[in-house]
């Protein structure tokens, strides 16, 4: 028999995958690879059965493998930005308070 994915889990992986940690991976994965790639990628990161994705959407093993890499280095990149402005800012919001003085 055919296995399908159930809508909700395809329409939760798709909205994550056309998400921002997910849109800011870059050219590579979304011109390059295109959205079915970022969608089989983010389906294998929500522990989604991906296997009947590759007939059905003819998909090379390796490179959604490579799209989950540009992903995951997207979201950790975007991670350690928002850590360092958020560092930033409370730094700031201390200098501030200490010219006050």
């Amino acid at each position: 028999g055919t296995k399908a994915m159930a809508e909700p889990l395809a329409e939760n992986a798709m909205a994550l995958a056309l998400s921002g940690h997910v849109l800011a991976a870059g050219p590579m994965l979304w011109l390059k690879y295109g959205p079915k790639y970022a969608f089989a990628a983010i389906s294998g990161f929500l522990s989604i059965d991906i296997e009947p994705l590759f007939p059905a959407l003819s998909l090379q093993p390796l490179t959604v493998s490579h799209a989950a890499e540009l992903i995951y280095h997207s979201c950790q990149a975007l991670s350690r930005v928002k850590k360092s402005v958020s560092l930033q800012n409370k730094h700031e919001l201390f200098s501030d308070n200490n010219s006050l003085m």
